[in-house]
């Protein structure tokens, strides 16, 4: 297998526990008001970020081509 596709430490517990804590964050700052500061930033900002951190992570999901394994 190419080392660079097994980090130690990362794992469906870790992800379980991400997501959590971003849900977290995401209702309280729905129940506090700080949501609506998202009018402040443009939305081709937004559109940009989202495209990008979606580019990256398929390019991090796909296998080498020409590894073993």
């Amino acid at each position: 297998m190419h080392r660079g596709l097994r980090r130690p430490g990362y794992g469906p517990q870790n992800l379980v526990i991400c997501t959590g804590l971003a849900g977290a964050i995401l209702v309280a700052m729905g129940a506090t008001g700080l949501g609506s500061i998202i009018r402040f930033i443009p939305k081709p900002v937004v559109t940009g970020f989202t495209a990008g951190i979606a580019t990256y992570i398929f390019s991090t999901q796909v296998r080498c081509g020409g590894c073993d394994g």
